[in-house]
C-alpha cells in the first residue's frame, strides 16, 4: 500500500497504530498533516489536489501582479 510505505519512510511516529488509520478520524488527521508536511509530491487526486492547485493560481496570480 503506497500511503503505509510513504508513512513507513518517512518515519511516522504511530505506524504501528496503522490499522487504526482506517476507523479513526483522529488518527486520520494526523496522517494527512504529516503527509502535507513531509510530501514534496505534486498531489494526484482529491481534496489535496484541489487545494494545491487553488493555491498555485492565487500564488501565479499574485506574483503576476507583483511583476506589473
Amino acid at each position: 500500500m503506497r500511503l503505509y510505505a510513504f508513512l513507513r519512510d518517512t518515519g511516522f511516529p504511530v505506524i504501528d497504530r496503522f490499522n487504526d488509520i482506517m476507523t479513526s478520524f483522529e488518527y486520520r488527521a494526523l496522517v494527512n498533516a504529516w503527509v502535507v508536511l513531509n510530501s514534496f509530491e505534486e498531489p494526484s487526486t482529491g481534496v489535496f489536489r484541489a487545494i494545491y492547485d487553488e493555491l498555485t493560481r492565487e500564488a501565479s496570480a499574485k506574483i503576476t501582479e507583483e511583476a506589473r
